[in-house]
């Protein structure tokens, strides 16, 4: 066990260097007047900052759910079929496209907590993330969602469990980060000039829009904010996407001498932004194109849905991969101690009590 803790150790510090070799020796200026969305970029980072903080997706577990069912709010975000088929006691059914009412005709501030529930956690950490940078600083997603919370649910991620055939074909090559460029151009219908007014109007278009954790029986057309490993790899994926890995830097490498996936960290093409500060407006937001879609992988999706969140809001065409790296490589998260706590695992579902019907 000793030895297994050393080389834990000297990976970690590898990495950490690693990571320092993988940052562009640009020290970017914020390009560009303020335009739409360089208003709102500085009225998030003004606010606190949510998305580049380490409260970034505000992930909340079971266990404290449970212990605290007379305190908070939890609000149901599955459709109303899953809801009827089992809910948390208590929990409240709405849709996300009613969040914004819900939210504006009722007063928070009352609950110590409100909890957003979704089937995996993705669609609720999206969710939260537009509400947190609008300024609700209470809310929360209820970590990998009902299937954490009961093993009846658990089939929503555990019939995900897969190793990608294109691992084999995965590198440890670096692509180097996109050059600087502009803002994305956002327009907006408000006559209002009140920046908060202008995000008002945004967030409640994509809560609109939705985040459909059950893309795979949609059109591919009709996917908004989302996107599934098959959606995404064909033999030109790379000329219509820019890839994402969203994550710490042995995400993205896979190392070690007598690392079975040694070699095999990441799908050809993919880059490598590190959550809490490389998609600050001072650091490398703008090598983010606007001539292509940007999809977005991390451990296990409700990071990458995060990231979507408040790419979309600027005006990126950002998309979420379902699941991320659960799907890619599950094998290898689960090989690597660093990256095994991401993973959904059969002991993360509590078996806590459920409740049917209306």
């Amino acid at each position: 066990m000793k030895i297994k803790k050393i080389i834990s150790i000297l990976l970690t510090s590898i990495m950490l260097i690693l990571q320092g070799c993988l940052e562009s020796n640009v020290i970017p200026e914020f390009n560009g007047s303020m335009d739409n969305a360089s208003q709102m970029l500085t009225y998030f980072e003004s606010q606190g900052d949510f998305f580049n903080s380490m409260d970034c997706p505000a992930l909340i577990e079971a266990d404290e759910v449970n212990s605290n069912l007379q305190n908070y709010l939890i609000l149901d975000v599955r459709d109303s079929a899953s809801f009827r088929s089992g809910h948390i006691n208590g929990a409240i059914s709405i849709l996300p496209r009613d969040l914004w009412a819900y939210f504006k005709q009722n007063n928070m501030d009352k609950y110590s907590k409100v909890v957003l529930v979704s089937k995996t956690g993705q669609s609720s950490s999206y969710y939260v993330t537009l509400l947190r940078l609008y300024g609700l600083s209470n809310i929360y997603s209820l970590n990998f969602g009902m299937a954490s919370w009961n093993d009846d649910f658990a089939a929503a991620w555990k019939d995900h469990l897969k190793n990608s055939v294109l691992m084999r074909s995965y590198t440890n090559e670096v692509t180097n980060m996109n050059s600087m460029t502009s803002l994305p151009l956002v327009s907006f219908r408000t006559k209002s000039k009140n920046i908060k007014d202008k995000v008002e109007e945004r967030i409640s278009d994509l809560l609109l829009q939705g985040f459909n954790e059950d893309l795979p029986t949609v059109n591919y057309s009709d996917s908004g904010p989302v996107i599934t490993e098959d959606q995404l790899f064909n033999e030109d994926y790379l000329s219509n996407y820019y890839l994402i890995c969203y994550g710490s830097a042995n995400l993205y490498m896979a190392l070690g001498r007598y690392n079975p996936y040694s070699g095999l960290g990441h799908p050809k093409g993919a880059v490598l932004y590190d959550p809490h500060s490389s998609l600050k407006s001072n650091n490398y937001l703008q090598t983010l194109p606007t001539n292509k879609k940007i999809a977005i992988y991390c451990y296990n999706g409700q990071y990458s849905a995060s990231a979507a969140a408040y790419l979309r809001l600027l005006g990126y065409d950002a998309k979420s991969m379902l699941f991320g790296a659960y799907v890619l490589f599950y094998d290898r998260l689960e090989y690597d101690a660093m990256l095994s706590k991401f993973l959904f695992r059969k002991d993360l579902s509590n078996n806590f009590p459920y409740v049917t019907g209306n």
